[in-house]
């Protein structure tokens, strides 16, 4: 994930508290846990999902077809080099 170790732990047992994740024991690894969504957790996320594609599809209508074309493989490209960006 590229998160930072200091603060994910708090964000994580945020999620549980709430319900949304489960953590397990890694059987492979006993310093690891093994997270899961729980029904909400996967509720939740469906569901911000679908607002955010609902969203960049009413902003990304806004510019012509050709235009948006381009501006999407640009992002591509973007993404694809960061992906080779070794983490910081």
């Amino acid at each position: 994930m590229r998160a930072d170790k200091t603060r994910i732990i708090a964000v994580l047992d945020d999620l549980e508290a709430r319900g949304l994740l489960t953590r397990q024991p890694d059987p492979k690894d006993r310093r690891a846990r093994l997270l899961s969504p729980t029904t909400e957790g996967r509720r939740l996320r469906d569901s911000a999902r679908t607002a955010i594609q609902d969203g960049a599809h009413r902003l990304l209508e806004q510019i012509p077809a050709p235009d948006r074309q381009a501006f999407l493989r640009g992002l591509h490209r973007l993404y694809e080099s960061s992906r080779q960006q070794p983490p910081r």
